[in-house]
């Protein structure tokens, strides 16, 4: 049943009139989701009002978990590292350290043998979580059960557009002074994607190392869009010359006495030659608004790393040219047959957009993958990607790589698919 003010679909509405909505999980009911919730804030934490409750919320030995109260899934903020987002638009799904944590909190109850629920608190200001809090739930029977999506999804809406409220913004970026963007990508998406990850072996709930997953982010402002394979990152010169001090503060290590190197540790060059990348992609332009003066390659060819030029303007959404994606996919078929651990670095001037866009492709292709599945992943692996509603419908576009060999064979008299 669909209730309209809660704006969310489950097998059982009970609770206040329409107010609070339970979703059983798991069929022996071991694992319940709970919409619109009356809480009261205690030291700082949000606790239910068990005793307004007209309708059963567990049994009197449940574990309560509200996503909002947990450290270690950083209080369920969506965050960019490194920016300020205030003045966006940005409702965007959970990050993978997220997920992970959510994934990890709900199991350590189910195997003390109690009764979880996971609730959402009721009002508008709390609406944004619902698909937060939602998706780490469903991610469970996937990442913990090993479950497909179909299962994951079945006591969740059949229906898994716009209209279920489960959903997420299909792009960041969009300033609020200005529409939203549409909520175009579905739990559903997002749970197809975790399932691709976890059947290629990208994602493994039992050794996801989530501090690593942040400290990388914030050292070097880098994501694995696939580990070992598939990097996307801002411009290094970007995070060199960031005035953070946990950010990297140099591309390659200077020399000591004697003329020698000192350590390459915290340095780009010695990340790169640690995680055996081969190949860094430029997506930006070498000067742009924001960004005085990129790299110059001999800084890392001298070091065995090869890079290509393959900078656009970001403008007309950001999307990459016909001729941009040839060059790209090329160059990374030509690494990527050099060595099957070789890795490929993508970036442009932040490392959301134009980089991610194209990194997509290069998975969707090289996997043969849907590129709405990498669409979907890549917002949850790096938070804040896809800058633009056409980049965006770009990753909607190709159903693998025969799609996309067929899209780079017609003429480039446009960037957007046609």
């Amino acid at each position: 049943s669909f209730c309209p003010t809660c704006r969310a679909v489950s097998a059982r509405c009970l609770g206040r009139g329409w107010g609070m909505i339970l979703v059983e999980v798991y069929a022996d009911n071991q694992l319940t989701w709970a919409d619109a919730v009356p809480y009261e804030r205690s030291g700082g934490n949000i606790t239910p009002k068990l005793n307004e409750l007209s309708t059963p919320f567990g049994a009197a030995d449940a574990q309560h978990i509200c996503f909002l109260n947990e450290a270690r899934m950083r209080r369920s903020r969506y965050e960019i590292l490194h920016y300020q987002t205030t003045d966006y638009h940005d409702d965007g799904p959970p990050a993978l350290d997220q997920i992970v944590e959510a994934c990890r909190l709900i199991e350590q109850g189910l195997q003390d043998k109690k009764q979880v629920v996971v609730y959402v608190p009721e009002g508008a200001s709390h609406a944004p979580h619902r698909s937060f809090s939602a998706l780490c739930v469903a991610a469970h029977r996937i990442l913990v059960r090993g479950e497909t999506t179909a299962q994951a999804m079945a006591p969740w809406p059949s229906d898994s557009s716009q209209d279920s409220g489960l959903s997420f913004f299909m792009h960041s970026w969009a300033f609020r002074d200005a529409p939203a963007p549409p909520r175009m990508l579905s739990m559903e998406h997002c749970l197809q994607a975790l399932e691709v990850a976890r059947d290629r072996g990208w994602m493994d709930v039992s050794s996801f190392d989530a501090a690593a997953y942040m400290a990388l982010w914030r050292k070097f402002d880098s994501s694995w869009l696939v580990p070992g394979e598939i990097l996307v990152l801002g411009d290094p010169m970007s995070t060199v010359v960031d005035p953070d001090p946990a950010t990297a503060s140099s591309l390659e290590p200077e020399e000591g006495a004697a003329g020698r190197p000192q350590v390459a540790s915290g340095t780009f060059t010695g990340f790169f030659r640690e995680n055996n990348v081969q190949l860094l992609v430029r997506l930006n332009l070498t000067s742009e608004p924001g960004l005085r003066r990129s790299y110059e390659a001999s800084v890392f060819t001298k070091h065995g790393i090869q890079c290509l030029h393959a900078g656009y303007d970001d403008v007309g959404g950001g999307v990459p040219s016909r001729k941009v994606l040839k060059k790209v996919l090329a160059k990374s078929k030509e690494v990527a047959g050099e060595g099957q651990k070789a890795a490929i670095a993508f970036h442009c001037k932040g490392g959301f957009g134009r980089s991610v866009a194209c990194a997509c492709m290069w998975l969707a292709y090289k996997h043969d993958l849907n590129s709405q599945i990498a669409f979907a992943w890549s917002r949850m692996a790096r938070p804040g990607s896809i800058t633009t509603q056409n980049q965006a419908k770009l990753l909607q576009g190709f159903a693998g790589r025969d799609a996309i060999e067929e899209f780079l064979e017609k003429s480039d008299e446009c960037c957007t698919l046609s």
